[in-house]
């Protein structure tokens, strides 16, 4: 399968990297150590690349529309993290033939990850999010360890997509789309 790693820039509405100082309540401190922007970034077979642009390096999920034209999926891998929370979202693809496919991602809150705090956790919860919550990779986030999390979803048939819809959900953050076909 060749990889397509989408371009998220136009519906960038956060920065999560500052180089000094941030706006207090707007930006966060988020220093990669092992990681740049602008190039593929790999853990084992997932990979993805962030990008920068001058409206931020990350997407708030608001409802938005990320229009694709016609790309063939048959399997995507979105990269991003909760703040205040863990988080199962629906990610709705609407094809081409007009019928609608769901891609879901579970992630976990920057800086407690679940896979890592699994012991508190009880029940359904721990069953829902340790089934698609996997670490990416780890940073610094103000002045603490955060992780990146990345969830897959695969589709039996690779199908033509015109648009992806993020879900309404200001405490999930997406830094990358990486889709495979």
């Amino acid at each position: 399968m060749s990889k397509l790693y989408l371009d998220l820039s136009k519906l960038y509405n956060h920065r999560a990297e500052t180089s000094g100082i941030g706006t207090p309540g707007e930006d966060n401190y988020l220093k990669l150590n092992s990681l740049s922007f602008n190039q593929c970034l790999k853990n084992g077979e997932v990979e993805c690349i962030l990008r920068k642009a001058s409206n931020g390096d990350n997407v708030i999920c608001d409802s938005q529309i990320l229009d694709i034209n016609n790309i063939l999926i048959k399997k995507i891998t979105l990269f991003g993290f909760c703040v205040w929370g863990y988080y199962k979202e629906k990610f709705i693809l609407k094809y081409r033939d007009q019928t609608e496919g769901i891609a879901i991602a579970y992630f976990s809150d920057v800086v407690y990850p679940l896979t890592l705090s699994i012991n508190n956790v009880m029940g359904i919860d721990r069953q829902i999010y340790m089934e698609g919550s996997q670490v990416f990779c780890d940073f610094i986030w103000d002045q603490q360890k955060g992780f990146m999390y990345y969830s897959t979803t695969e589709f039996e048939n690779a199908t033509q997509v015109n648009k992806i819809i993020f879900p309404d959900n200001c405490l999930m953050h997406i830094f990358a789309i990486t889709i495979e076909n």
